[in-house]
């Protein structure tokens, strides 16, 4: 199995807690740990396929603008390890859009096949309905598990599903590693 850019194996003694800002593939990896054996406990890919249909559906879109970033491929371990711990210095990610997803996804040839549709929206739901495996695991770990949000961004979110932020990342622990 590759080891994905967004949960490198860059360890770090920084509890989660602390982090400013975190990918999508170490929220999926963190939480799927804090849910394993409770009722509420949802596989790794589960909790993968809720964010890339919350992305799609523009929930990420919080006060009308996007608050999502993702780093360019040519970023280090190290350095996204210090994007998610810290915020990111000016240049290092880019706000990404669903539109400019598809774009890249499109350029690089990782876009699944769709059906024909002239609207964006119409686009937008037949890629919230896909699988995380329907992507390929190119696409899937380059490009949508290295999505990064903001911690207040992501608890917002959260909120506006109607549950509380999950503790790996808002409340101490053992569990917050």
């Amino acid at each position: 199995m590759a080891v994905s850019p967004a949960t490198s194996c860059i360890s770090s003694d920084m509890p989660l807690t602390t982090y400013r800002n975190m990918t999508f593939g170490r929220i999926v990896e963190a939480w799927a740990r804090e849910l394993a054996g409770t009722p509420a406990e949802m596989g790794r890919e589960e909790i993968l396929h809720r964010l890339i249909k919350a992305f799609w559906n523009g929930e990420f879109e919080l006060r009308g603008e996007t608050c999502l970033t993702i780093a360019p491929l040519s970023v280090t371990a190290a350095d996204r390890q210090a994007m998610e711990e810290n915020s990111p210095p000016t240049g290092s990610s880019r706000i990404i859009t669903r539109r400019g997803m598809i774009r890249v996804l499109e350029l690089l040839g990782f876009l699944p096949p769709l059906a024909e549709s002239g609207e964006d929206g119409d686009v937008f739901s037949i890629l919230a309905a896909l699988p995380p495996s329907e992507y390929g695991d190119l696409a899937r770990i380059a490009y949508l598990e290295a999505l990064t949000i903001s911690k207040e961004d992501f608890g917002a979110w959260c909120q506006s599903q109607g549950h509380a932020p999950p503790s790996f990342w808002f409340a101490g622990g053992a569990d917050a590693r």
